[in-house]
């Protein structure tokens, strides 16, 4: 076989792709073996050349002030919506859910000042609102707002089929072809080509869709929402939502089946207790029943049903703390299952925790599993009357402390697992927990003794960060000495 030049250059671009993908080239997806090369492009650029003069002679009716646009949302098409509003001055564009999306989305346009506004409220998210790509010009600052809505019954519907274009010159050049259905059910077809599989980043496909429904663009003078309008639709999704978590909470409560929402419902709630309660009691008595089960029958209801409890009102939560910590302790099993969030909001019930800390102190010494940051932080608040329920056990990891550093040093996979048997969701590495272990000994009045068995490898850390921590300090030294 005759190997042309062109051809030897294609095959030593490959072998070098395949060295760098053995090398552990990240994200690559392989794509990196499919650049294009000159004759690509020259192919690529004389189809779309084609297909725009075709694309040309296709003229839709399409009034975007009076009706509404949906895209499928997939690979190709997934970004064209965002574009649509942002660059070409549509008021509104939505997705058609797919498997992978499942709840429809419109895209509107808003003012920078109101994009930071609800960008730093972290329950947006939960109520199915985002702040999608960030748009400038010399006139506004603006971004894209995505909201989950419902679809409009009459719209033009667009969708695209994707085939290769077969070449013995070219690779990977792919034909998408685009659909548009009118409402009255015709169909006028587009086309335009690609290079690679994945089309996300081709960003032309918004401009055929586009020029085919009559948009001039990109503009400058763009089309953003109204402020008190956008503010009404939030204030509106979030009821609707708000609505839905507490009809879930409905049948949680019920018959334990459904999620409360999951972290969703945890989100929404927080943002607004008072929704939980009228439910106060019943999540108590759901607990309690929850402590009764095995771990296996609980699933996961019994954490989920203590992360609520722990974000009730402060009038509902105190009223009832003596019967939360009557039910967590009839399960012998204070290990799994636990919320830690319920833990950490006990940390204001004072010395009436002690018999539960206890319960929980003995069952992570019996499972060989050092108590999580929760739970450190809960005898840390106590204080000295902790010493005497917990103060053996503590000791008992902390002579321990280095083991597991030791065991698993410079494996990541070992890292990994470590962190995840700490479980610590606000420190950020183990030495961090090391450090809380000792933040807590001191505070609970056991500072000789932890020094008398410091064996951790970053002892000189702790006492430089935390080396003034004594019982009389006050409670907040279990954070801020952490965090210094």
């Amino acid at each position: 076989m005759v190997r042309t030049d062109a051809t030897r250059s294609r095959i030593a671009a490959a072998g070098h792709a395949i060295a760098f993908l053995a090398l552990g080239g990240c994200n690559s997806k392989l794509a990196v073996l499919l650049q294009p090369n000159e004759e690509d492009k020259a192919q690529l650029a004389s189809l779309n050349a084609e297909a725009y003069r075709a694309n040309a002679r296709v003229k839709l009716p399409f009034d975007p002030q009076r009706q509404s646009l949906v895209v499928e949302d997939n690979a190709f098409l997934g970004r064209v919506p965002a574009s649509l509003v942002s660059q070409y001055g549509l008021p509104i564009a939505y997705t058609q859910p797919t498997i992978r999306t499942q709840v429809p989305t419109a895209f509107r346009l808003i003012d920078k000042a109101l994009c930071d506004e609800i960008s730093a409220d972290p329950t947006m998210r939960a109520s199915g609102i985002m702040i999608g790509m960030q748009v400038s010009s010399p006139e506004a600052a603006s971004c894209v707002l995505s909201t989950e809505e419902a679809l409009p019954a009459s719209a033009l519907r667009v969708s695209s089929k994707v085939e290769q274009v077969p070449s013995d010159t070219a690779r990977g050049i792919y034909r998408v072809q685009i659909d548009v259905h009118s409402p009255a059910g015709q169909v006028y077809r587009l086309q335009h080509y690609v290079f690679g599989r994945d089309g996300s980043n081709d960003t032309s496909l918004a401009d055929v869709v586009a020029r085919a429904i009559g948009l001039a663009g990109p503009v400058q003078a763009r089309n953003m929402v109204d402020r008190e309008v956008v503010l009404k639709l939030v204030q509106a999704r979030r009821q609707l939502t708000s609505a839905a978590a507490v009809a879930e909470l409905e049948t949680f409560l019920a018959d334990g089946t459904g999620h409360a929402r999951g972290e969703v419902g945890f989100e929404l709630f927080a943002r607004d207790p008072e929704l939980l309660s009228p439910y106060a009691d019943r999540l108590i008595a759901k607990l309690d029943e929850q402590q009764r089960l095995s771990r296996a029958q609980q699933g996961d209801q019994r954490e989920k049903t203590g992360d609520l409890i722990s974000i009730l009102p402060s009038t509902e939560f105190n009223r009832l703390t003596a019967a939360i910590l009557a039910t967590l302790r009839t399960n012998p099993d204070h290990v799994d299952g636990v919320s830690e969030r319920l833990v950490e909001r006990l940390a204001g019930a004072g010395s009436s925790v002690l018999p539960l800390l206890g319960d929980m102190a003995a069952d992570y010494r019996r499972v060989n599993r050092p108590p999580p940051y929760a739970h450190l932080n809960l005898a840390c608040r106590v204080g000295l009357k902790a010493q005497a329920v917990v103060g053996d056990d503590y000791l008992h990891f902390w002579a321990r402390a280095n083991e597991p550093e030791l065991r698993h040093r410079g494996n990541r996979a070992g890292q990994r697992r470590l962190h995840r048997k700490f479980d610590i969701h606000y420190a950020p590495n183990v030495s961090s927990y090391g450090a809380m272990l000792y933040i807590t000994l001191r505070r609970i009045g056991l500072a000789k003794a932890a020094e008398a068995k410091a064996a951790h490898t970053q002892i000189r850390s702790f006492r430089e960060r935390a080396g003034h921590v004594h019982p009389k300090s006050p409670p907040e030294v279990c954070t801020s000495a952490l965090m210094a």
